[in-house]
């Protein structure tokens, strides 16, 4: 009798290789942002199929449109600071910490804090799960992000 497994997908898919050097392009000027966008589009397509076809019941964009985690909500809300005496966040505690250490570095992950009111300039995942909503092939989700409040930024969230 075959043995059934059980496997849970969280969103997360590895960037394919264009992905990554779109966005490196976009960030440098060299790419617009309606051909970036393009290429997330097929490269979510691409990442639709490839679940259907191994039996995910339940399927993701990969975070493709995000360049980190929370990312959606630095892009969403206006009034977030970086805090100039924080560097990059690492959370990271096994073997490969200093991978950690280069990537948050790459993409900016360093401590913030509210330095002006806060104002929503777009919807959180709009443009993510407007996209899932049109292409994916059943259920789907969308990851939403949040933010840790507490430690060294507590005392620091107030009105400036």
């Amino acid at each position: 009798m075959a043995k059934v497994h059980r496997a849970d997908h969280v969103s997360s898919l590895l960037r394919p290789a264009e992905l990554l050097e779109a966005r490196r392009s976009h960030e440098a000027g060299q790419l617009s942002l309606e051909r970036l966008r393009e290429i997330e589009d097929q490269a979510i397509l691409e990442a639709l199929e490839m679940q259907r076809q191994v039996g995910i019941e339940v399927f993701s964009y990969g975070e493709y449109r995000r360049s980190w985690f929370s990312g959606a909500l630095a892009e969403s809300v206006e009034g977030v600071i970086d805090d100039p005496e924080g560097g990059a966040i690492n959370r990271w505690q096994g073997p490969s910490g200093h991978l950690d250490d280069a990537t948050n570095a790459d993409i900016g992950f360093t401590t913030q804090f509210a330095g002006a009111k806060l104002r929503q300039v777009q919807r959180l995942t709009a443009h993510e799960s407007g996209f899932l909503k049109e292409h994916a092939p059943g259920p789907y989700e969308v990851t939403m992000p949040g933010v840790k409040f507490g430690g060294r930024l507590g005392p620091r969230l107030k009105a400036p």
